[in-house]
């Protein structure tokens, strides 16, 4: 695209292009920083500990938390991690 203009014009425009590309790579660490910061805090908001109420058939567990409020929907088992007080 570049190939019919002066030497000095090229120059100037590949570092434009450059200077564009550190501006986007920027953005798009400013947009990963936030997606795991969103991540970490819907995640720590499912940490416990929980209490099991319920078991249902197929491995499914109703919790809550330690005041007896239903926090989050029934879980597979497969995904519960003991805990030891």
């Amino acid at each position: 695209m570049h190939a019919g203009l002066p030497m000095d014009k090229r120059a100037r425009l590949r570092l434009e292009e450059l200077d564009a590309m550190d501006e986007k790579r920027l953005m798009a660490q400013q947009s990963l920083e936030l997606y795991r910061a969103q991540m970490t805090k819907a995640y720590d908001k499912m940490e416990g500990p929980y209490i099991i109420k319920e078991v249902y058939e197929g491995g499914s567990y109703k919790l809550v938390d330690k005041e007896g409020k239903c926090a989050i929907p029934p879980i597979n088992g497969r995904y519960l991690k003991k805990y030891y007080t």
